[in-house]
């Protein structure tokens, strides 16, 4: 739905209204008056009630198109009665409100494409003696959103002509320097020197142990696994239970501790723990138990 097509469903919805009596569009300085023009001309002179268009700014996105405008909608102002000041200005205004009702209504509710009134951005002024006739109404502010999405598959426009033409650009000859061939010499292991260590097991309690290396028998200087050494050993628990595993000590460790609760009996305790092997992953080492 074109912009135009919706001004002219406007119009049309006015001029079919059994009250509104005229119709105009355009900016505020387009308002027909009686006042200015006594000749009849139903071109320059305003018949009431006066329903007139006034278009807003219009906003765009990549799917829809909303459509912004003022709709005024104006009677002949009467007398007052003495006893009933401001009544019949009220009434007029009242009125209006009513005949911007219906044209919203016939907008959204008479056509089978149904254009959405955006009901969250109406609002409603009223006003008295705003023009050079004396006259009372309402003006509405609305927005009507179509679905237009952006098609660059219908625009009438040669795309051959959007694209760039390629322009040559010479390149000059940049001289290669040729580098030297590096000799790849292997690399050579770093022999790692004979070290002895010494391991220290030790029973924490019921079912907790650790392991401890030294640099020297008696236990007193500490030493850290060169690489992960791997201990094999058995567990005999004190109702009978013989567990067989291993435990890793990785390497630059000190102490590795480890709990045997998990495969003991309920209540039952390591009456007695023995290393059968430990295995350095690495040459040169040798652990003595």
């Amino acid at each position: 739905m074109t912009y135009q097509e919706i001004v002219n469903r406007i119009q049309t919805i006015a001029n079919a209204h059994y009250m509104i009596a005229d119709f105009g569009y355009g900016d505020l300085s387009d308002l027909k008056t009686r006042f200015e023009n006594t000749s009849g001309d139903s071109a320059v002179q305003a018949d009431y009630p006066y329903l007139f268009l006034n278009p807003a700014n219009h906003v765009r996105n990549m799917t829809t198109m909303t459509y912004n405008f003022n709709m005024l909608v104006m009677d002949m102002a009467r007398g007052e009665v003495d006893d009933l000041q401001y009544n019949n200005f009220l009434a007029i205004q009242s009125q209006c409100q009513q005949y911007i009702d219906d044209v919203l209504a016939a907008l959204y509710y008479d056509f089978t494409d149904q254009p959405e009134v955006l009901r969250t951005n109406i609002s409603y002024s009223p006003f008295k003696e705003r023009f050079q006739d004396a006259v009372a109404g309402m003006t509405c502010s609305l927005s009507i959103e179509v679905p237009t999405r952006l098609d660059a598959c219908i625009a009438p426009i040669d795309k051959a002509a959007l694209q760039p033409t390629p322009t040559a650009t010479a390149i000059p000859p940049t001289a290669t320097p040729i580098e030297p061939t590096p000799t790849s010499v292997p690399p050579t292991a770093t022999p790692v020197p004979d070290v002895t260590q010494y391991l220290e097991v030790r029973l924490l309690g019921c079912t907790n142990f650790d392991m401890q290396l030294w640099q020297d028998p008696e236990f007193t200087i500490p030493a850290t696994a060169i690489c992960n050494y791997i201990v094999s050993g058995t567990a005999y628990g004190t109702l009978g239970t013989v567990f067989v595993g291993t435990e890793t000590i990785l390497v630059d460790q000190h102490t590795k501790t480890f709990n045997l609760n998990p495969v003991l009996q309920k209540n039952e305790c390591v009456a007695n723990f023995t290393v059968e092997s430990i295995i350095p992953q690495c040459s040169g080492v040798t652990i003595i138990l």
